[in-house]
């Protein structure tokens, strides 16, 4: 039985509504969407703000509390 799943967060919010039974599959996708949103800022001289994304363990996984 699964226990806890991990979310992809940005200022307390998810960034997308999938959960990941692990945190390697986490920390996959959340390098993936920080290369491409840095490539987004240089192309398009947007500033970006890539600290604010972290990994959340959820027993929950509707909710992010």
């Amino acid at each position: 039985m699964i226990k806890s799943v991990f979310a992809i967060v940005k200022d307390g919010r998810r960034v997308e509504d999938i959960n990941y039974l692990d945190k390697e599959s986490a920390s996959s996708r959340l390098s993936e969407i920080l290369f491409s949103r840095k490539n987004f800022s240089k192309k398009f001289g947007y500033a970006h703000e890539l600290r604010s994304y972290k990994i959340v363990e959820l027993e929950k996984p509707n909710k992010i509390w």
